[in-house]
């Protein structure tokens, strides 16, 4: 009685085990279908992504080439824009020119007497004798015969072809660089750096100015390394020689900073046209075209304009004496409402700081 009880509570667990691994199983195939649907919407997923990916693709290359378009088209407006700014430059020097000849040839015919040349004044000069019967203020007569020969010869003159005027330009001297006092300066070869060869030598320029313009020509000796690299080198044959090329003076232009200093003193300070400018150094030995030393010019009041704000700070410094003078000038200045250029009467104040010893 008592096995079979046991018998019985056995099966009855076994078939409670049989339920559990039928529940069991039911809940992995559950899991399973969920897992499928799972993947399914994962994959799904995936799929979408790379359809993104595909797209985003194909409008970055899209926005790559409009990008490389546009870079070329910025490169080409800023190739025209340097072209139409290099135009505007050169059609202001030459206006500037045009505006000085016009302004000095103003002078010759409106000028006083002894500013006009002699080629203005066609009338011939006449002796003391003639002078007396011109006192009273009538023209002296001329007899009958005097009269008849110049009418003759008025007409044979206007009958008669007018010879070619010669050309006014006879002196080209204005267009080429140069001075009369040249001092070259040699390089020492001796002391060249290891490792390194000459291959040639060149020459920098630099125009230096004393009591007379002095042209200094540096022979550099070109090098070039072990690795490939070449290079000025230059050592003075005199040891008492300080100047070195490319000191003293701005970038890509040959000129120090003494003889920019008495171009712009002449220019500003004493106003002197920029032809006279040219003329004081031809004077001085050197031979320079007045475009040249108008774009120095330009470079250098660049490069003193940087100045402004540190030099006032110091003119204003509190508890300095100032003194200050006031001046009227045509200034050019652009004209809104017309749209152009025009000259108008401004103000310059000039203030000094003898504390200090600086005038703005």
């Amino acid at each position: 009685m008592e096995d079979k009880e046991t018998i019985n509570i056995l099966i009855a667990q076994l078939l409670s085990k049989d339920d559990e691994i039928l529940r069991l199983r039911n809940l992995l195939d559950d899991l399973q279908r969920e897992q499928q649907s799972g993947n399914m919407q994962i994959l799904s997923k995936l799929d979408r992504a790379l359809e993104e990916l595909k797209s985003m693709r194909h409008d970055n290359k899209a926005l790559s080439n409009r990008l490389s378009r546009t870079l070329e088209a910025k490169s080409a407006a800023e190739e025209k824009i340097q072209e139409l700014s290099s135009a505007l430059e050169a059609l202001e020097n030459t206006r500037a020119d045009e505006l000085y000849e016009i302004a000095r040839q103003k002078r010759q015919l409106y000028g006083r007497k002894s500013e006009k040349k002699s080629s203005l004044s066609a009338t011939k000069q006449k002796d003391l004798k003639e002078d007396k019967d011109d006192f009273d203020g009538s023209a002296p007569s001329a007899p009958v015969e005097d009269l008849e020969q110049k009418a003759a010869e008025s007409a044979s003159s206007e009958a008669a072809p007018r010879p070619e005027s010669p050309s006014c330009r006879k002196d080209y001297g204005k267009q080429s660089t140069g001075a009369e006092n040249v001092v070259v300066h040699y390089c020492d070869e001796s002391d060249i750096p290891s490792g390194a060869r000459k291959i040639g030598m060149r020459e920098w320029i630099q125009y230096s100015i004393q009591h007379q313009v002095v042209k200094h020509v540096f022979k550099l000796v070109r090098l070039v390394d072990t690795q490939g690299n070449i290079s000025n080198y230059y050592q003075p044959t005199d040891k008492n020689d300080t100047r070195r090329p490319f000191e003293n003076v701005l970038e890509g232009y040959p000129v120090d900073f003494e003889l920019m200093a008495r171009i712009l003193v002449d220019k500003y300070q004493y106003g002197l046209s920029l032809e006279r400018v040219v003329d004081r150094l031809k004077d001085a030995g050197a031979r320079f075209n007045t475009s040249t030393v108008l774009a120095w010019i330009k470079r250098h009041m660049k490069e003193l304009c940087k100045l402004e704000e540190p030099f006032r700070q110091l003119l204003l410094t509190p508890g300095s004496m100032l003194f200050s003078d006031e001046t009227t000038e045509q200034v050019r200045v652009y004209n809104q409402q017309k749209g152009k250029y025009e000259y108008r009467k401004q103000y310059i104040w000039g203030i000094k700081n003898p504390d200090r010893k600086i005038a703005y």
